[in-house]
């Protein structure tokens, strides 16, 4: 197994969970599963908060314009015209602005954030890696083991969120959400599918199409 679990949850300060999935025996105990679901939610939520908590501080502060000296033809006495004209250009490409102000904008939230972070579970007793993809207000979140394929699992949560979007036939889980929730075990066919006893797979868009449609029969035939 490479994949310890799976957790579909909220992003607010409930983070409540929409469907939850282990795949290691111990972690399928009630108790267990519970208390590691709501650990595995929290610690996602509290990261998404401090990120967006961060994003909100950079944009308080006064925009940084650019050192004087590259809107001067005049290149300072440091540096010679050659020098210059390759600094001024390489800032252009790096730093300029679409909306054409000269201004460098800060940082901010993207509308679909991804995280990573070791959390120790009582199942596992060591430190597990949790990979999380945000959309609108649910997180897809996924446990793997530590020395496992970090880009294998980004790929996949990045992958099972376009696949319960087609799914469900939404675009948008932010009014969605209970979808999920109402159809645990359609989810659940999806997983084992993509994600057969918690093996993460390399999957091309000829693999995707190809697994849709195994997905689609088991689904028709329930």
């Amino acid at each position: 197994v490479m994949v310890l679990g799976v957790v579909i949850h909220t992003l607010g300060d409930d983070h409540s969970v929409l469907f939850a999935h282990f795949f290691s025996e111990q972690s399928k105990e009630l108790k267990t599963k519970r208390r590691e679901e709501i650990e595995i939610s929290r610690s996602v939520c509290d990261e998404y908060a401090f990120r967006k908590k961060c994003a909100e501080a950079f944009q308080s502060f006064p925009p940084l314009a650019p050192p004087s000296y590259l809107s001067s033809a005049v290149p300072p006495p440091s540096l010679n015209s050659e020098a210059f004209a390759a600094l001024s250009s390489t800032s252009v490409q790096r730093g300029a602005n679409p909306s054409g102000t000269g201004v460098l904008n800060p940082a901010s939230l993207g509308e679909s954030e991804t995280g990573l972070f070791n959390l120790i579970l009582p199942s596992s007793k060591e430190d597990m890696v949790v990979v999380w993809r945000q959309v609108d207000t649910i997180s897809v979140s996924l446990v793997i083991y530590p020395d496992e394929n970090e880009v294998l699992a980004f790929n996949f949560v990045s992958l099972f969120i376009k696949v319960l979007q087609e799914h469900f036939k939404v675009s948008n889980f932010s009014t969605n959400s209970k979808l999920i929730t109402e159809k645990p075990e359609e989810v659940l066919v999806l997983l084992q599918n993509y994600l057969p006893n918690g093996q993460l797979l390399l999957i091309s868009s000829s693999f995707a199409k190809f697994l849709k449609k195994e997905a689609d029969y088991v689904l028709m035939s329930k």
